[in-house]
């Protein structure tokens, strides 16, 4: 038996173990062994049943209460719903099949019913109005998220079971019947699921087993499955023999291009080897030159897109295995036989990935959050978690509060970088959450109504977690993500204003959320002394022995797999490495990519007050084909009059006169079926009151700026009649 198929085996068994189906029959035998031992049972009422309310978690009065030892913070507590709520990582070391669970059901074995519902509670009313025999709980982790038949052919297949065997007239003469049906169904439903999991093979139910053991026929593939997204696990499912047919054609590399790097959107450029001949007179031969040129439209990341022939061959040094002894001859022979080339430019079969990875490139980390708030609460007590560190010698592991915790860590962590701390020096938790939040009152107090408005405060109040006590690691990690989150966006509340007035006040609004705490944390105790008073030793041990230290209590205290985690280099040489595998032999991928998170700044560019006015845009489109249909000239005087010799003196000296001008050209766009109407505006308020003479023909200086007038002077729309050359300019 293979280990992959091992694995698949314990988790078909699981799920099936861990199935909760509704059974009447059950139920009854159970009232009926509880009437005959004196326990009263209300027949009307199936919410006192023992049945219904182990399903659903809670104790019958006949059960005995169980106590455990809690996994986060060592203390004896009961085991109850709501505590495996609460104390998130003795919910899952008591999940079915561990130890834990075993001693525990070794403890108390006629109580496995209520065990499992603790564990996994079903909905109390729920379980009452459901059919009989039907699936009340199963495990979602031990079903993928493409199975969407699964449960529902499990269920037929259950319904027939029952409809074919469960004949009720031998419970009359046969008390293990029942038991032993339901034995018997559950010993067949591994091989059930089995088959129905065999039937959805070659659709897009099918369970990751059977796409694993297909690909990896073909090449193999599966070392690539985790790397994959849903989309592209299914895409080479259907399609690998087809890929594998018309490997080394064009238009299939362009296919596989966008299903692999397209798709989960990384970059890929190819080189093109060129003669620049721009020194040609000075030196008689053309310099080398590649020239890094997109092939999925997405542009690189990093890098320039010119380079020597030295810096190709050095990003191609550990491709190939004898490249490094070439490189000598090839920077030598590559640029003499490419200027004598007679084509100037020569496609190259070396393609590059470059990538700007920007995990933790916040301008707050969850990682800082999650230090300093560890620092925070440990020493507050708020943070309550025990975790066990594990030493690589073996043996039983260490029990170590969250403050314990820390200044482990901190003494392993500054022994690495070859300082040796002698005393336990005071710590700074930078940027932690205020205790308690700030009021809205106390935030306009430090605001003014005319810069910061009531909609900002709002804002910032809106959906901040309030601190508490924590006992899982669980908890504490949802913590600190809600406020890196609102972090965020708090900062995003006052760098996106540019009046320099609010930036500040606003800021100054936010910044009262959070404080840098001073930390005492065991200050002034010796380390030597305060290792010793806790049986650590840690001289013994390699560096990379206490790399492991510290990683497994950063884990267990932050609760991130910071190992486990794929890092997109990770996906990115998994891209890679399924373009390589079904591309052409002599094609080269180049991977790029970051090592280290890019710091993020922010602009310090100048911020101006501005006491109010408007902003306007003015948008100018190039309109190379438009043809005037027909133009049109007004003005609001009474009668036909000559603009082109009247001056204001001509006019009344009397009253004031408003002239409106109204200017306007109507075209079509060529190649467009639209009709777009376009004009200029021309308004004027001439007060006459013995004013000099005005004339009109003094507005030649504005020009219009619609692109059939563009530098027509004004007047010469009243001087001129239209003609072919204004018509088109």
């Amino acid at each position: 038996m293979s280990t992959l198929y091992q694995i698949y085996h314990e988790s078909v068994i699981r799920l099936a173990a861990t199935l909760v189906v509704k059974d009447e029959a059950t139920c009854t035998i159970i009232n009926q062994r509880l009437a005959l031992l004196g326990h009263e049972v209300l027949e009307d009422r199936p919410e006192t049943w023992k049945y219904y309310l182990n399903l659903a978690g809670q104790y019958h009065p006949s059960d005995t209460v169980m106590t455990v030892v809690s996994m986060d913070t060592h203390e004896n507590i009961e085991f109850t719903k709501e505590n495996m709520t609460l104390h998130r990582a003795t919910w899952r070391e008591y999940q079915y099949g561990s130890r834990y669970y075993k001693e525990l059901l070794a403890r108390y074995p006629a109580q496995d019913a209520l065990i499992h519902g603790i564990l996994n509670p079903v909905d109390l009313s729920t379980a009452i109005t459901a059919p009989d025999h039907s699936i009340l709980y199963h495990d979602a982790a031990e079903v993928e998220a493409r199975e969407v038949n699964l449960i529902a052919e499990l269920q037929n297949w259950i319904n027939a079971q029952f409809v074919r065997w469960a004949n009720d007239d031998y419970r009359i003469n046969n008390a293990y019947f029942v038991t032993a049906r339901l034995g018997v169904l559950f010993m067949a439903m591994p091989e059930a699921i089995k088959s129905i999991r065999s039937a959805n093979a070659r659709t897009n139910r099918v369970h990751s087993y059977h796409i694993r053991r297909y690909l990896a026929s073909f090449g193999p593939l599966d070392k690539y499955y985790d790397s994959m997204n849903e989309f592209q696990r299914l895409y080479f499912y259907r399609n690998i023999r087809y890929i594998l047919n018309n490997n080394g054609k064009d238009e299939m590399f362009q296919e596989l291009v966008g299903k692999v790097m397209t798709e989960r959107k990384f970059p890929l450029a190819e080189y093109v080897m060129q003669q620049n001949d721009t020194r040609l007179l000075e030196q008689m031969d053309p310099e080398i030159q590649f020239e890094r040129m997109s092939v999925n439209a997405i542009p690189s990341a990093l890098g320039e897109d010119i380079k020597t022939p030295r810096m190709m061959l050095s990003l191609q040094r550990t491709l190939a295995r004898s490249n490094d002894e070439e490189n000598f001859y090839a920077e030598q022979y590559v640029p003499e036989a490419m200027s004598r080339s007679l084509t100037s430019e020569v496609r190259t079969k070396s393609l590059e990935s470059n990538v700007l990875d920007l995990k933790e490139s916040e301008p707050y980390t969850l990682s800082e959050v999650l230090l300093n708030h560890w620092i925070y609460l440990a020493d507050s007590g708020q943070y309550r978690t025990v975790l066990i560190m594990q030493l690589p010698d073996g043996g039983d592991g260490v029990k170590l509060s969250m403050k314990e915790a820390y200044l482990v860590y901190q003494y392993l962590y500054f022994r690495r970088m070859g300082i040796e701390l002698t005393e336990i020096p005071r710590i700074m938790a930078k940027r932690v959450r205020r205790q308690p939040l700030p009021t809205f009152e106390e935030l306009r107090s430090i605001t003014t109504t005319a810069v910061t408005s009531d909609a900002f405060i709002h804002e910032a109040l809106r959906d901040n977690e309030s601190i508490t006590s924590y006992v899982s690691v669980d908890s504490f990690l949802r913590l600190s993500q809600n406020i890196q989150r609102r972090m965020l966006l708090h900062r995003d509340l006052y760098v996106y204003r540019e009046d320099l007035f609010q930036y500040g006040e606003i800021k100054l609004l936010v910044d009262r959320f959070y404080v840098d705490m001073p930390v005492d944390m065991d200050n002034g105790q010796y380390y030597a002394d305060w290792l010793r008073a806790r049986s650590l030793d840690f001289e013994k041990y390699s560096q990379a022995e206490l790399d492991e230290i510290m990683l497994g209590i950063l884990n267990q205290a932050t609760g991130l797999e910071l190992r486990t985690a794929q890092t997109v280099k990770d996906i990115q040489r998994a891209m890679l490495g399924i373009m390589s595998q079904l591309s052409s032999y002599s094609v080269h991928y180049i991977q790029q990519i970051n090592d280290e998170a890019v710091i993020m700044l922010d602009w310090p560019h100048l911020r101006w007050h501005n006491p109010g006015g408007w902003v306007g845009h003015d948008v100018r489109l190039p309109v190379p084909q438009a043809t005037p249909l027909d133009f049109y000239g007004a003005a609001k005087l009474k009668g036909v009059i000559d603009l082109s010799g009247m001056t204001i003196q001509d006019l009344s000296r009397s009253a004031a006169h408003e002239f409106g001008l109204d200017l306007g050209i109507d075209f079509n766009l060529s190649g467009l079926n639209q009709h777009l109407e376009g004009g200029l505006m021309l308004n004027s308020l001439v007060t006459v009151l013995g004013q000099p003479s005005f004339d009109l023909s003094q507005l030649n200086n504005t020009t219009v700026i619609i692109p059939a007038l563009a530098n027509k002077p004004i007047a010469d729309l009243f001087n001129r009649t239209v003609s072919n050359d204004f018509v088109n300019p």
